[in-house]
């Protein structure tokens, strides 16, 4: 009797699929497996009647998605393994790549994974070496799939990156992901600061200077006592995303989540010889507590760029679900 169609089920479970009139070939997508897992797939035929044939059992395996290879070159360099992840970072290099942001990036840091081993990494360049910028952590920042958290005492992570022999004077920015918000302090999220020229670029999500309860965009200019050399404005929650950008000798601006805060005139001196740290600028005074999940290091970003840019981290947060 003629064949009508077939059933197919999975590791010998409950029916997965059901196909009518085939024809000579059997094509089946079959929805929601694991990548890298073995399946058996097994399947029978049935005829007008109903009646079912014997289940021939073929052994098989899914693979990996088809993932872009800076972000496969960084999967294998951090041991990433958890398919949310790689999707996430597979979509946001896409995203920077469709939008001519990934080549203005030196480092990114998305801190996926949940331990320092992982975090370090940078997925621009993601080799194990000083040069590739990847973090080096002192003192206690607490590890976890959600982001790094300093002790706001002792902890840091060094970029290895120092501007002023690897960066674009007039030509650069600095960004960083909070997902913590504590009391306003003298901390930093990201910086790198001259003691001796007192030139400074950072960000600080919620500082004490030059007031209480104000970010601040240090772009290396000297930092005199009013704040004169830097963009602040109130802020009352460390948490977002935050971008300090420099496009020219005159020119700098501020960036959270998406939206533009404002921009400053002020010429700039060459960037600072010392390295850019995550959570302190190397002073004591200035550890922070607050959890980071992502920075960047890079040239300056137009204003369409800052936001593509600031789009894409926010959407690379929603896909982890570690977003604010």
């Amino acid at each position: 009797m003629a064949i009508l169609g077939y059933k197919l089920r999975l590791n010998g479970g409950g029916l997965v699929d059901e196909v009518v009139d085939v024809g000579d070939v059997l094509t089946v997508d079959l929805i929601g497996l694991t990548p890298n897992t073995e399946y058996e797939v097994e399947v029978a035929s049935y005829n007008l009647s109903r009646e079912l044939s014997d289940w021939s059992a073929v052994e098989t395996a899914t693979t990996d998605p088809d993932y872009d290879d800076d972000a496969e070159a960084f999967f294998v360099a951090a041991s990433i393994t958890d398919s949310t992840e790689k999707a996430a970072i597979d979509a946001f290099v896409d995203s920077l790549k469709a939008a001519s942001i990934w080549t203005k990036m030196q480092a990114i840091y998305p801190c996926v994974g949940s331990s320092a081993a992982q975090h370090k990494f940078n997925l621009k360049d993601p080799r194990d070496l000083d040069a590739a910028f990847r973090l080096e952590f002192a003192g206690t920042i607490t590890h976890a799939s959600t982001g790094m958290t300093g002790d706001g005492s002792t902890g840091e992570a060094d970029t290895n990156y120092a501007g002023a022999t690897s960066g674009a004077n007039n030509n650069s920015h600095i960004s960083v992901y909070v997902r913590s918000n504590s009391a306003a302090a003298s901390m930093t999220e990201i910086s790198a600061y001259d003691a001796g020229s007192e030139r400074s670029w950072a960000i600080a999500c919620r500082s004490t200077f030059p007031s209480s309860g104000r970010c601040r965009f240090d772009n290396y200019n000297y930092i005199a006592a009013s704040g004169a050399d830097s963009i602040d404005f109130a802020s009352t929650d460390a948490r977002g995303f935050w971008i300090n950008n420099r496009v020219s000798a005159g020119e700098f601006n501020a960036w959270k989540d998406g939206t533009k805060l404002g921009s400053g005139t002020t010429t700039s001196f060459t960037l600072p010889t010392g390295t850019l740290k995550l959570f302190t600028n190397g002073a004591a005074a200035t550890f922070s507590d607050r959890e980071i999940c992502f920075a960047s290091i890079g040239v300056g970003l137009t204003d369409i760029e800052a936001g593509a840019f600031s789009t894409a981290v926010e959407n690379l947060q929603a896909a982890l679900a570690r977003e604010n």
